[in-house]
């Protein structure tokens, strides 16, 4: 992910989410602890940092990029009836859109419809 400065990568094995200089080396300047297991999709909103994570399909949005544990979890009804198979996410000014393994589909969901999760 791009947040317009610095590259973004999530590592799954790790369980880590790291931030990278736009050097030739892309140095990491730091990497957090992902709030998931298994984190599979960053995206950027403009001001804050949302990752997705694979196993439990709850989407993040963190409060902080200092502080990926400070964060407010979503989930959907649709990111619950495929967890394990979570793998790409996105979205634009009137919702998310969601990619999982295997289907050979893209799903859409209006932003409305995340609900917090525990």
């Amino acid at each position: 992910m791009f947040d317009g400065a610095n590259i973004w990568l999530c590592d799954t094995t790790g369980k880590k989410i790291s931030k990278h200089w736009m050097d030739n080396q892309l140095t990491t300047s730091y990497s957090l602890p992902s709030p998931g297991e298994s984190p599979a999709a960053l995206y950027w909103d403009g001001k804050n940092v949302i990752s997705a994570d694979r196993d439990s399909g709850i989407i993040y949005f963190h409060r902080s990029t200092y502080n990926l544990l400070e964060n407010d979890k979503y989930q959907n009804e649709l990111l619950k009836s495929k967890k394990g198979k979570f793998s790409g996410f996105t979205a634009d000014k009137d919702g998310y859109w969601v990619v999982f393994d295997g289907t050979g589909n893209i799903y859409k969901f209006s932003k409305d419809k995340l609900t917090r999760a525990r």
